[in-house]
């Protein structure tokens, strides 16, 4: 119901390819605008993300490819990471983040997005599936995920969590967390989610890591 009240809805593709740049879509809940006179030029986050940036050229961002491999063939959202040709790795690829890119960046514009629609769905989804209504919790899940791939399924059930977050359980519960990483990449404090789920983590150079 409070997520009804907030007039806001799942995005569509369109609202979630542009570039995550711009206030104006129906699943933006919170953010802040920023006009040409207000711009920070090369010290925002767009800058920091974006390959025809400053930072982003020259440090650019790349999601797990564990997580990579998680969305399915038709899922929209890997459209948000690209393999690049020069960035080989053991097992496989890098892939490039182009979720979020200047709305102008010859002006270094876009406004910043604080929170959407699909954290809250999520966040209702998880509660659901902890208090066992496991039901209603897929029911929130698929309403985002057909936004998002038209062949997802989901006849997953159970809360369990392994130590690693990539050790896979292969819960319900785990699954709206898997999906959590992927539509929320780059949003969302990632480090909160793994310290209040009590998981740990490891860094390989299967995930592009470089080992000392």
């Amino acid at each position: 119901a409070r997520i009804a009240r907030s007039k806001t809805s799942v995005g569509e593709k369109d609202d979630i390819l542009s570039g995550m740049n711009s206030l104006d879509k129906k699943n933006v809940m919170w953010g802040a605008v920023i006009t040409e006179d207000q711009t920070d030029y090369q010290r925002n986050v767009f800058a920091h993300l974006d390959t025809r940036g400053q930072h982003g050229t020259r440090q650019p961002k790349h999601i797990n490819p564990q997580l990579y491999v998680k969305m399915g063939e038709n899922d929209i959202r890997r459209d948000w990471f690209k393999a690049e040709a020069n960035s080989k790795i053991e097992g496989g690829y890098q892939y490039q983040q182009y979720k979020f890119l200047y709305a102008k960046p010859e002006t270094y514009m876009g406004d910043y997005i604080f929170m959407r629609h699909e954290e809250m769905l999520l966040t209702e989804a998880e509660a659901e599936c902890r208090l066992g209504n496991e039901t209603a919790a897929k029911g929130l899940l698929m309403e985002l995920m057909s936004k998002r791939d038209s062949d997802y399924k989901c006849d997953k059930s159970g809360t369990a969590m392994n130590a690693l977050t990539n050790d896979w359980s292969g819960s319900l519960l785990e699954e709206i967390i898997i999906q959590r990483r992927i539509e929320l990449w780059g949003e969302f404090g990632r480090v909160y989610d793994i310290r209040r789920l009590k998981q740990g983590f490891t860094r390989s150079t299967k995930q592009g890591f470089v080992t000392a």
